[in-house]
């Protein structure tokens, strides 16, 4: 019955599980079903959100209170770029 899973670094729980200080909420991570919202002059970009975007844009530093868990938490908030860069990666590789 105790059996390991392993969970997809694509799965929209796969961050908050790993970093659990980080996202104490459990809120989401990225997943391949984030929608796009419209952009300036109402363009929408394309219907998802890719990978790299929703990094670039957690990752962007903001005057709220947005992410600052996840910027003041030093080491911790570099090992998470590692690995969103790891994951993001591992998805092009994926892809080809």
């Amino acid at each position: 019955g105790g059996q390991l899973k392993q969970i997809s670094h694509l799965h929209p729980y796969y961050t908050p599980l790993h970093y659990t200080i980080i996202f104490p909420t459990g809120q989401p991570g990225f997943h391949t079903n984030i929608r796009s919202h419209f952009g300036p002059q109402n363009q929408q970009r394309s219907a998802k959100v890719t990978q790299t975007a929703y990094y670039a844009y957690r990752l962007q530093q903001r005057t709220l209170e947005f992410n600052a868990p996840l910027l003041w938490s030093g080491r911790l908030f570099q090992q998470y770029v590692v690995d969103a860069w790891a994951s993001t990666e591992q998805n092009k590789l994926n892809w080809i």
